[in-house]
């Protein structure tokens, strides 16, 4: 029998339902199933949802269905990822949900080394792996997963939730009652993984990372995250500034700062509401200090007041400058998250 191999005396493994979304995945699906099929969590359903194939990919997964009772393919009710995410898990029978997508591959290990994690945090509603990169990889995606494998406790993924979606959507295992419980995928302008990703942290659960490359990770020019208008720069800081606000974090402090005002900078000096306006902006460039950027005064580093009563945003987007920052700051008693956070 299919499905869970457990010992006699084994404590029984709890089902997780692994929802992976298809569109036109013919090439790249079945070594993406067989890396499911084989995990040493045997206790696993499949949900292929195809949302409007035009290939054979659907074919393929029946195939895979007629072969294994834990395949399961659904035509998903409506139209793009987010439908198909939620069709998945509405047929979904497991304690856990999982993702995987029809070109990436997971190693045997995944499932099972996610579902102890959680197990060993009740508090914990996400677990996420890093990832190994393979395929036409863009240099973007490169640093983004370099980035990600700095990411190793659930203090890394608040530190740097504001900087960019701290964990690989693709690697995601949950408790299906906190899934719920914050409402699930929906249909927002902006990435459906950092938007759910941010309504787990306003509830006040945990994430749990398993710091090992788990999942093979695709990239290719075709790939959704680069070809739809959801996953570009602007939505990403719109789901961010949305939630900043949302977050209560600039009421903690009397005076907002800023620090930044290159592009990321700009455009955030552009977008703070009537009503919460940063007092001055930092920056290190000497031809911006002195003059005003959307009407606000722009300042030196050195000209910073003292932390305590301020509230510093930092939007600088050059490559390595957040680090530099953060040692600055340190250096002078700013205490991370407390007193600033970074937003790119």
């Amino acid at each position: 029998m299919l499905g869970d191999r457990t010992a006699p005396n084994a404590r029984p493994q709890k089902l997780v339902s692994i929802i992976l979304p298809l569109r036109d995945g013919a090439e790249t699906l079945a070594e993406a199933l067989e890396s499911l099929l084989t995990q040493t969590w045997q206790h696993i359903e499949v949900l292929v949802v195809d949302d409007h194939s035009r290939d054979a990919s659907p074919e393929i997964a029946q195939r895979y269905a007629l072969g294994d009772r834990r395949v399961k393919v659904i035509a998903s009710s409506g139209h793009g990822i987010v439908a198909a995410l939620r069709t998945g898990v509405e047929a979904a029978r497991g304690e856990y949900l999982a993702r995987m997508d029809a070109d990436d591959i997971s190693a045997p290990e995944r499932i099972e080394k996610q579902i102890r994690a959680l197990e060993e945090d009740p508090s914990a509603a996400l677990c996420a792996t890093h990832v190994v990169d393979f395929g036409a990889i863009g240099e973007g995606r490169r640093r983004y997963s370099e980035w990600l494998s700095t990411i190793r406790t659930h203090e890394d993924v608040v530190r740097n939730i504001f900087v960019e979606c701290p964990l690989a959507h693709p690697t995601y295992v949950m408790r299906r009652d906190a899934y719920h419980e914050v409402g699930g995928y929906r249909e927002s302008p902006g990435p459906e993984d950092y938007d759910l990703l941010f309504r787990i942290w306003l509830k006040g659960f945990r994430f749990a990372v398993v710091p090992e490359p788990l999942l093979r990770w695709r990239d290719h020019p075709g790939r959704l995250s680069r070809t739809n208008i959801r996953y570009g720069d602007e939505a990403f800081r719109r789901c961010k500034r949305h939630y900043l606000l949302a977050s209560g974090i600039l009421r903690r402090k009397p005076r907002l700062y800023q620090w930044g005002a290159g592009k990321e900078g700009k455009w955030w000096l552009r977008h703070w509401p009537e009503g919460i306006q940063p007092c001055a902006v930092v920056d290190v460039d000497p031809r911006k200090i002195g003059q005003r950027i959307a009407g606000i005064r722009v300042i030196s580093p050195a000209s910073l007041p003292e932390p305590g009563d301020v509230m510093l945003v930092v939007a600088v987007g050059v490559h390595g400058a957040r680090e530099e920052i953060r040692h600055y700051l340190s250096e002078r008693r700013w205490t991370e998250c407390e007193d600033y956070i970074f937003v790119c």
